[in-house]
């Protein structure tokens, strides 16, 4: 009989890093988005003005990094992908976390998930 493949413990963390729209550091190109991934974070924020994603996987269980890029949708009609600057420690890579920002405090607030 053999054995199921190891299993990543789920960490119970909680995350916080402080995002600023006047922050923005790495423009990408919008046909050039970063690389593909699933299980990663998505959220909106009206505040940045765009989507924000953090982390996921590109192959299985190998979590990207500790980026976080804005997907940036408004003002129309020019979408365009950005590497936003954070400050606060950063979560260690993440795949399959949840995360919600905080647009009162201005922070992206982050739980849960594996390394």
């Amino acid at each position: 009989k053999t054995k199921p493949p190891a299993r990543t413990k789920s960490k119970q963390e909680l995350h916080n890093m402080h995002c600023t729209a006047v922050a923005r550091s790495t423009a990408l190109d919008a046909a050039s988005p970063p690389i593909p991934r699933s299980s990663c974070g998505v959220s909106y924020s009206s505040f940045l003005g765009g989507v924000v994603v953090l982390g996921g996987e590109h192959s299985p269980r190998t979590p990207i990094n500790s980026d976080v890029h804005l997907l940036v949708t408004s003002p129309e009609p020019a979408a365009c992908w950005t590497v936003l600057a954070t400050s606060g420690p950063a979560p260690p890579p993440r795949v399959a976390h949840t995360q919600v920002v905080d647009e009162q405090r201005n922070r992206l607030v982050v739980f849960g998930g594996r390394q």
